[in-house]
């Protein structure tokens, strides 16, 4: 089938700081191999190809059945030195046992922060949806490839900032959500559906409460209810963090998902507090941060909480201690709230339980520390290993602490990054 591409574009996505930089393929595998040769064959010259670990494409060459024909074409992003300076993408199909080019374009800048191939118009085709990016240039490009041979060529251009890709119309199709700023320093959101002519039609609106804000993470996750909620996590320019949820409903447009609309949280750290799924249950959980006496210098260890606010009455998935430093987050039995304090080392932290009277001292419940090696550590009752992501904790608990409270705080470690 032959490929027709049309082209839709838009602004930056994901502030500077947060792009992870394409990466060159340390080696290829035979299939990747052909493929190369056939897109140097095509173009006279030998080509780099890139790709990124966390922007959807974790392998530089991209196996995917476009067409629904069950056979898969190959999409490839890669660098051509007589060919410029942007990045390029081409596409080819697999037949007579070779490879061919189909298509081979080049992109809107010179990376790419996004990646995804979806169905838009619930056909067998898809749609492969790219944001491309430009170092020290404000404006990004957001390119929809539509694959359907039927598909007349159109350019769709938006300025945006970020790009998130789900079914926000409940139709089984995929819908575009596009962000932007607004000249009075606002952020809108705007929720873009596949339309007939080629292109897309917006389907709903929304401005972010806060102004001046930079992005740190946007999740589109089910509600209890089953609706599609966005989650929108962002810093203002005083020291705090905020979360809003948006719910979809009429066909894409976006309503408070929360009673109380934004949740705040004094935050002034470098690494971020973002909403997250914290225990696992498939809902996603919003952070608040109980906010002791603020001091000159900001408290490595943190109390904070973490509450589904989509439900009409919010329900608490956990409290506990949050490092801020490296980004372990563990929850604390219901009991101790309010009956702990925390103690802060360079190389550990330990939980206390309060002195009843000034005569008495605080009693140590557990103590948690980073580690490089586990070989000298001992482990069983009381003193554990725990592994989230590539780092290792050690966890090591009192007698006098219950062995349903260990359990619970076991279950809860999480690394947040």
């Amino acid at each position: 089938m032959a490929l027709i591409l049309a082209l839709t574009g838009c602004n930056s996505m994901w502030g500077r700081s947060n792009i992870t930089s394409l990466l060159s393929a340390p080696k290829f595998s035979q299939t990747e191999s052909e493929i190369v040769k056939a897109i140097d064959n095509h173009i006279g010259e030998n080509i780099t190809l890139k790709h990124s670990s966390q922007q959807g494409y974790s392998s530089p060459v991209q196996l995917i059945d476009i067409n629904g024909d069950e056979k898969d074409e190959a999409v490839v992003f890669y660098y051509a030195l007589n060919k410029g300076a942007n990045i390029r993408m081409a596409v080819l199909s697999y037949d007579d046992e070779k490879w061919s080019i189909v298509s081979d374009k080049e992109g809107l800048g010179t990376e790419v922060f996004y990646f995804s191939a979806v169905t838009l118009d619930g056909t067998d085709t898809k749609q492969l949806l790219v944001g491309y990016l430009t170092a020290n240039i404000d404006e990004n490009f957001f390119a929809a490839y539509f694959t359907g041979s039927d598909a007349e060529e159109s350019e769709y251009v938006e300025s945006c900032q970020d790009i998130i890709v789900g079914d926000v119309t409940y139709d089984g199709c995929d819908d575009v959500i596009l962000t932007n700023r607004t000249s009075d320093g606002r952020m809108r959101l705007r929720s873009l559906s596949y339309s007939e002519d080629g292109g897309f039609k917006v389907v709903g609106t929304r401005l972010l409460r806060h102004y001046n804000i930079d992005i740190t993470r946007f999740t589109l996750a089910q509600s209890r209810a089953g609706e599609t909620v966005l989650y929108a996590d962002y810093r203002d320019d005083y020291n705090q963090m905020h979360t809003e949820g948006m719910v979809f409903r009429d066909g894409g447009k976006m309503y408070d998902a929360f009673q109380q609309t934004v949740v705040s949280k004094w935050w002034e750290y470098t690494r971020d507090l973002n909403c997250v799924d914290i225990d696992g249950d498939g809902y996603i959980e919003t952070p608040s941060v109980i906010q002791e006496e603020r001091t000159e210098e900001p408290a490595v260890l943190k109390t904070v909480e973490w509450t589904d606010y989509t439900l009409e009455q919010p329900v608490r998935s956990y409290i506990g201690i949050y490092d801020t430093q490296q980004g372990l987050f563990v929850a604390i039995p219901d009991s101790w709230q309010n009956n702990i304090v925390t103690e802060y080392n360079a190389d550990s932290w330990q939980i206390l339980r309060k002195a009843e009277n000034e005569d008495e001292e605080a009693q140590l419940l557990l103590t948690v520390t980073q580690v490089e090696y586990r070989n000298d550590i001992e482990t069983g009752a009381y003193s554990y290993i725990v592994y989230k992501d590539t780092k290792t904790w050690h966890l090591s608990f009192e007698k006098q602490v219950d062995l349903s409270e260990i359990q619970h705080i076991l279950k809860s470690v999480t690394y947040l990054g």
